[in-house]
């Protein structure tokens, strides 16, 4: 069995990525108690609440793998310095630092600046930590696509940015060893941020591929390199895919609305349509939804106004727009019978219950902070089963 073999997203799963957190202390640099103590206890319990995902997943005997974290003061060298100035264990490099730093003169006064510098004067971005494995890759068939460039040295004039693409492509470097022969990196090809968090927009059923609002770069790449091989959908939605529509089993699609051509593309599909009722029922959001402009909600921090200032700030590129996302339709199938789900939704699952798939409540309690649910925390590598064709 070779390890990667990916044609749906329901065929039995077998080997899986999940995503992992900063530890709690990685939030002890914050002064603010406000701040810190809220911060801490979101990644306690994503830590839990992955712990479980994890569990739950090998209980179906799905082997489970997880990316590398690192602590806070290795991604702080990467905030200092930039991507450029740190070896691939973090670690700063004085010589690269002096090259790009030039006014530093020496060591000695490279190590002073270092010791002394206060993050506090110059709030950033700190590097997200790997959740969402499936934002940054694809797998098609045997392929497996990296969206972003594998480790960057120097290629980009923005040290934040540089440092932010390369301990991304970090967290993934030791699992990438593992599938090395199956690698294409798209960005080898076409330098481009474009292809950034698109893996979820690639959605695989069988013999047909659906490339959904991706940015004109990435849909070319994938339509050219694809089309002799697969029939393409081209799809306009807004927002990843998998937080609007997601077939579910054979016969059978979950959508928030018409998202697709349901009835020229897959015409004896059975769709169950979600009612857009999750936030009209969460009135706490509802207070906080403009402070934030729909990105991100703490449940119970709505008034807690030196922790918005302070996400607005210091974690921009950590939150999305949890506003866009349909929770239910989130969900991760585990074979064709079963479904891990974030919560109980009654018509949701009665609607399971007749096409006999069993759903399975795994808590995500932090996804509106995060903007992810269980298909975006989870990267397939390994499902049984060949190429199939299901569309018409």
């Amino acid at each position: 069995m070779g390890v990667i073999n990916c044609n749906t997203g329901f065929q039995p799963l077998k080997e899986c990525w999940l995503g992992d957190c900063y530890p709690p202390e990685f939030f002890d640099y914050i002064d603010n108690e406000k701040v810190k103590n809220v911060l801490r206890q979101i990644t306690e319990e994503t830590i839990e609440d992955l712990e479980n995902i994890k569990e739950v997943l090998e209980s179906y005997g799905v082997t489970v793998k997880r990316p590398r974290v690192f602590d806070f003061e290795h991604i702080y060298n990467v905030y200092r310095v930039g991507g450029s100035c740190v070896d691939n264990n973090l670690n700063i490099d004085l010589d690269k630092v002096l090259m790009q730093f030039p006014d530093l003169m020496n060591k000695d006064v490279a190590s002073e600046w270092l010791n002394n510098y206060d993050i506090h004067n110059e709030p950033g971005r700190f590097t997200k930590p790997p959740l969402f494995p499936r934002d940054e890759h694809s797998i098609i068939g045997n392929t497996f696509y990296t969206l972003r460039n594998r480790i960057a040295e120097g290629e980009e004039e923005d040290l934040k940015t540089l440092a932010y693409g390369k301990s991304t492509s970090l967290y993934y470097e030791d699992l990438y060893k593992e599938i090395e022969e199956n690698i294409v990196n798209c960005c080898e090809d076409i330098n481009s941020i474009d292809f950034w968090n698109q893996g979820p927009n690639i959605v695989r059923l069988g013999d047909t591929i659906i490339l959904d609002g991706l940015p004109q770069k990435p849909y070319y790449w994938f339509r050219e390199r694809l089309k002799k091989d697969y029939k393409i959908i081209t799809a306009f939605n807004e927002g990843h895919s998998d937080g609007i529509y997601n077939p579910i089993k054979p016969g059978a699609f979950i959508s928030n609305g018409e998202a697709l051509q349901f009835k020229k593309y897959f015409p004896s599909w059975d769709v169950f349509y979600l009612p857009d009722t999750q936030w009209p029922n969460m009135s706490p959001f509802l207070e906080i939804k403009n402070k934030v402009q729909g990105k991100w909600w703490i449940p119970g921090e709505e008034h807690n106004d030196d922790l918005i200032d302070f996400v607005d700030k210091w974690f921009s590129e950590w939150i999305g727009f949890c506003e866009e996302t349909v929770w239910d339709v989130n969900v991760l199938m585990v074979n064709p019978e079963t479904v891990l789900c974030l919560t109980e939704n009654k018509e949701l699952f009665k609607w399971f219950n007749k096409h006999n798939v069993e759903p399975i409540v795994t808590p995500f309690r932090h996804r509106f902070f995060w903007d992810g649910g269980l298909h975006c925390l989870t990267l397939d590598i390994h499902r049984e089963g060949g190429i199939e064709s299901y569309a018409r």
